[in-house]
């Protein structure tokens, strides 16, 4: 087969596409600033009293009970944001050790987190779905499938000529890395044909669906 090179044009479009620096609909790699992919959480808010505090848990509990995350589904900017939302959550969960809580207080902050890490299991496999898709759409006139699977959509997979050429892939895989580090994939596959059984793969260290983590700078915080 032929080798293919990757147009400069190409690269421009999939990088503005995958960072979601353009509109979903646009057909062409022109448009205003984007978002970063990535989001610092870890900045401290105005300080709090502790009972201040403890009724910002208790109201961020009221949300997470009737939270729908459907609506952060229709473009990569919704579900960034989503992302983010998680992110402030796991700092204001993780706020606690600045105060002198009492047992029904911990218990509290514990229930949060815990609907919390229920909200981001549900929601993360969700996620990788939906954005794959988007990506899909916005890639299918460029010749490239996207598409994610395994267990919990953990496993990005690309499939493009241009993919023959590893310095393509290398090109590529430093676009989509950080916003698939945020999406917690755990697998990035680079293939030039369908069906292809020798094919580059990248595995991703990102933290599990249910662990309650701070965004900051290129991905999470490590655990506690």
């Amino acid at each position: 087969m032929q080798r293919h090179v990757l147009s400069g044009g190409v690269v421009l479009v999939f990088a503005l596409l995958a960072l979601g620096s353009v509109d979903d609909n646009s057909s062409s790699g022109s448009g205003g600033g984007g978002t970063s992919s990535m989001v610092d959480t870890t900045t401290s808010s105005a300080p709090q009293t502790k009972a201040e505090y403890i009724g910002q848990v208790e109201r961020e509990l009221a949300s997470a009970a009737h939270f729908d995350g459907s609506q952060y589904r229709d473009t990569k900017e919704e579900i960034l944001i989503e992302t983010v939302l998680f992110g402030a959550w796991a700092q204001e969960i993780n706020r606690a050790t600045n105060y002198e809580l009492t047992a029904s207080e911990k218990a509290k902050v514990a229930r949060l987190k815990e609907e919390v890490s229920d909200i981001q299991r549900r929601e993360f496999p969700r996620m990788r779905a939906a954005w794959g898709k988007i990506l899909a759409q916005a890639m299918w006139e460029h010749n490239m499938t996207v598409s994610t699977g395994g267990e919990g959509n953990r496993t990005l997979r690309l499939t493009a000529a241009i993919f023959a050429s590893n310095g393509n892939i290398k090109k590529i895989n430093g676009v989509v890395w950080e916003q698939a580090t945020l999406l917690r994939f755990k697998r990035i596959e680079y293939r030039w044909y369908k069906g292809e059984e020798e094919y580059t793969y990248f595995r991703v260290d990102s933290p599990k669906d249910s662990a309650v983590r701070r965004i900051s700078g290129n991905g999470y915080e490590p655990a506690d």
